[in-house]
């Protein structure tokens, strides 16, 4: 169930990048690695970070780790987050919008 979710955000952010203009990177190709630099070297054992997606432009860049929690739809349930609470800024695609 993981891999599919991060698939259909993966679907809802190209459509995102379409209407934005900028350039979406998938972590599933690797296209997202950023390396990290301890000061003082050694000072951390994580040598890379790979989020699942970076939209990249000129002026902004956006960084989306997805993950998938099965218990989601009960946070909803009792008066957490839903669905219809999450707005988008950038101009969200319609649906059915960034499928190939």
């Amino acid at each position: 169930m993981e891999r599919f979710f991060e698939a259909w955000v993966e679907s809802l952010a190209d459509g995102v990048s379409r209407r934005i203009g900028a350039v979406l990177r998938a972590g599933r190709t690797e296209a997202t690695r950023v390396p990290l630099n301890w000061e003082p070297r050694g000072g951390g054992g994580l040598r890379s970070l790979l989020p699942d997606l970076v939209l990249a432009r000129s002026d902004r860049t956006i960084v989306i780790d997805a993950k998938y929690k099965p218990h989601g739809e009960e946070l909803g349930i009792r008066g957490g987050w839903t669905w219809s609470s999450v707005r988008c800024r950038w101009g969200c695609p319609r649906s059915g919008a960034g499928r190939r």
